[in-house]
C-alpha cells in the first residue's frame, strides 16, 4: 500500500488541482449518468471513493479513477439487459465484482497479459464507443425522439423530421457547447465545463423555457453523502461475464492513461498493483453505491495540467466531491438536459482520437481489418460482446502474427570469430557447411513457416548444416517433433544436423523428450556466456566431420 503524505511543499498544489479535477468531475459523472441511464447521484459518487481507494493503492500517482464513458456504456448495457424492473442493488453488485475481478488479476500478476489486447482493437472499441454517445444524444439536444431502437436509425429518422424539433431545447444545446468551446480559451478554461453548465441553466431559467427537461424532472438528487449498501446477491450469477468484461476493459482504459503520465519519481507505474488499485476502487466504490470506475484520460489530464504534485491530488478531489454533494448539487436538479447531452456530445468528440485512427489505418493490414472490425461490432452489437469479440481477435491476431514472425538467414564466418549475416540460398551446398540462423517465434504455427523458408535439401549430399538460435528459452513439442524427423532425413542421405547456441533449458527439454536419441548429443552445442563460441565450435566440429568423409 502507498502511504501519501500531505506536505507543506505539495499541499496547496495537490488541493487546488484536486478541487479542479472535482468540479470537472461533477457535470461529467452526472453526464454519463445520463448516458447510463441511472440516477445522477451514483456517478457523483464515483467521484468520492474511487478517488480516494486509488490514491491510497495504485502505483499510478495521478491517474483520476472515476465514472468514465467507457463504463457508462457498459452499465447502460447490463442495466438493459435486466430489464426495467432491476434492482439497483444489481448496479453495486455489478460494480463491487469488477473490483474483485480486478484486484484477483493484480494478485494474479497478469499486467504482462494486457499487451495481448493490441491498440487497433482498443481504439476501434473506444471510438465506436464515442460515436455511441454522440448519436444517442442527439434526440435530447433537439427534443426529439425516435421509436428506432438502433441509434443510427434513430438519428436518421429525428434529423429528417425537423418539424418535431423543440426550438429551445435545441437552442440550450448549442449554447452549451458554444460555451463551453469559448471557455476552453479563456482564464476560466480549468472550469470551463461546470461553467458553461451554469450559465447555460440561468440562460433556461430566465427566457423561462418550459419546453425544455430539467435534471429534477427526470430523478431527484438528494444531498446526502453515500452510505454502505447491501448488493444484490442473487445477481452473481448473471453477472459473472459482464463483470469480467468490464474489469478487462477498465483495467485496458486504464493501463493507456497510465502509459501517458509518469510518476513524481519518472518511473512507469507497475501495472498489477493499479490492477489492485482499481479494483480497490471498485470494490469498496460499490459498497457506498458507486456506479463502476477506471482511469480517465480527460480528468488526468486536468490533474495533471492544474499542477498536482503527488498522489494526495486525488485524495482531496475525492473529498472536495462530499462536500460538494451535501452543499451544491442539490442546485443541479435545475441542470438542463440539453445541457448535459451537449457536453456527452462534445466529450464523445474528444474521445475520438484521430491520430490513432490513421496510426492503426496506415500501420499495416491485420490492424486496419481488427480496428474496423471491433469498431463495427461496437455499433452493431451488445459492446460487451462486442469487447469479449475484441478480445478474441487481438489473441487471434497475435498468433497469427506470430505465426508469420519466423526468419531465417544464412551466417558467413569472417576473420576474429566474426559473422556476416544474409540471406540464404535456395539450396543448401553439398560438401561444405551451411550456418543458419532463426529469428522470431517457433511456436506449432510459426514452424512451418520456418520450414518454407529453409533453403531445399532435396539434392544435399555430404554436408552439414548448423542451425543456431540464441533467443529460444523454451523449445515446443512441434519444433522437437520436427528437428527429429529433420535430423532422420539428413542423416538418411548422408548429411549432418548441428544446433548451436543452444539454452541449456532447451537442451534439458530435449533430453526429457528423449529427443538426442535421433539427433545426437554430440550434435547439441549449448551456448556460452561470449557470444558465438559454441557456433565456432560447431563449425569446427563441421569441418572435421567433413575432412574424415
Amino acid at each position: 500500500m502507498n502511504k501519501p503524505k500531505v506536505e507543506k511543499k505539495s499541499a496547496t498544489s495537490d488541493g487546488i488541482a484536486g478541487l479542479t479535477v472535482a468540479l470537472v468531475n461533477i457535470p461529467e459523472g452526472m453526464a454519463y449518468s445520463l448516458v447510463a441511464k441511472i440516477n445522477p447521484i451514483y456517478g457523483l459518487y464515483a467521484g468520492i471513493i474511487p478517488p480516494i481507494m486509488a490514491g491510497l493503492f495504485a502505483s499510478s500517482a495521478f491517474m483520476v479513477v472515476t465514472f468514465t464513458n467507457e463504463m457508462a456504456l457498459m452499465t447502460m448495457t447490463l442495466m438493459g439487459e435486466m430489464g426495467e424492473e432491476v434492482s439497483i442493488g444489481v448496479l453495486f453488485m455489478f460494480t463491487i465484482m469488477i473490483g474483485l475481478w480486478q484486484i484477483l488479476f493484480g494478485f494474479l500478476k497478469l499486467g504482462t497479459f494486457m499487451r495481448f489486447v493490441s491498440q487497433s482493437v482498443m481504439t476501434g472499441f473506444v471510438t465506436g464507443l464515442a460515436l455511441l454517445v454522440i448519436l444517442g444524444q442527439v434526440g435530447e439536444i433537439t427534443g426529439s425522439h425516435s421509436e428506432y431502437q438502433n441509434k443510427v436509425l434513430a438519428v436518421v429518422d429525428i434529423l429528417v423530421r425537423p418539424g418535431s424539433w423543440d426550438m429551445p431545447t435545441l437552442i440550450a444545446g448549442i449554447t452549451m457547447i458554444v460555451l463551453i468551446v469559448a471557455l476552453l480559451k479563456t482564464p476560466l478554461r480549468k472550469i470551463a465545463l461546470i461553467s458553461a453548465l451554469v450559465i447555460t441553466s440561468i440562460l433556461v431559467y430566465v427566457a423561462n423555457w418550459n419546453t425544455v427537461h430539467l435534471v429534477g424532472e427526470i430523478t431527484d438528487i438528494n444531498a446526502s453523502l453515500p452510505l454502505p449498501t447491501l448488493p444484490e446477491i442473487a445477481s452473481i450469477p448473471d453477472l459473472i461475464v459482464p463483470s469480467l468484461a468490464t474489469a478487462i476493459l477498465g483495467i485496458a482504459v486504464s493501463a493507456g492513461v497510465a502509459q501517458y503520465y509518469l510518476n513524481p519519481d519518472g518511473n512507469r507505474a507497475d501495472p498489477n498493483r493499479d490492477f489492485i488499485g482499481l479494483g480497490a476502487a471498485n470494490a469498496v466504490g460499490g459498497i457506498f453505491q458507486s456506479a463502476p470506475s477506471c482511469g480517465s484520460l480527460s480528468r488526468t489530464a486536468v490533474v495533471v495540467s492544474a499542477g498536482a504534485k503527488t498522489r494526495m491530488a486525488n485524495i482531496f478531489s475525492g473529498i472536495i466531491m462530499a462536500i460538494a454533494i451535501i452543499t451544491i448539487i442539490p442546485l443541479a436538479n435545475m441542470i438542463p438536459m440539453p445541457a448535459l447531452a451537449a457536453l456527452l456530445i462534445y466529450v464523445g468528440f474528444e474521445t475520438i482520437n484521430e491520430q490513432r485512427i490513421l496510426r492503426g489505418w496506415k500501420t499495416h493490414l491485420i490492424g486496419r481489418i481488427a480496428m474496423i472490425f471491433t469498431f463495427v461490432m461496437t455499433l452493431t452489437v451488445n459492446i460487451i460482446n462486442a469487447f469479449m469479440w475484441g478480445i478474441l481477435i487481438s489473441l487471434a491476431l497475435y498468433i497469427y502474427q506470430s505465426s508469420l514472425n519466423a526468419h531465417v538467414k544464412e551466417l558467413i564466418p569472417l576473420e576474429g570469430d566474426h559473422f556476416k549475416e544474409q540471406e540464404p540460398p535456395k539450396e543448401f551446398p553439398s560438401n561444405q557447411v551451411t550456418v543458419l540462423t532463426v529469428y522470431g517465434s517457433q511456436y506449432f504455427a510459426s514452424v512451418e513457416t520456418m520450414r518454407k523458408k529453409l533453403p531445399s535439401a532435396e539434392n544435399l549430399k555430404n554436408a552439414a548444416v548448423i542451425f543456431v538460435d540464441r533467443e529460444m528459452t523454451e523449445i515446443s513439442n512441434t519444433l522437437i517433433t520436427w528437428i527429429q524427423d529433420y535430423s532422420k532425413r539428413m542423416q538418411a542421405s548422408g548429411n549432418r544436423l548441428i544446433m548451436a547456441e543452444i539454452n541449456p533449458k532447451v537442451k534439458a527439454q530435449l533430453v526429457e523428450a528423449k529427443a538426442l536419441k535421433i539427433i545426437g548429443e554430440e550434435n547439441v552445442f549449448v551456448s556460452e556466456p561470449k557470444i558465438g563460441v559454441s557456433i565456432v565450435d560447431a563449425i569446427a566440429e563441421a569441418n572435421d566431420w567433413l575432412k574424415k568423409r
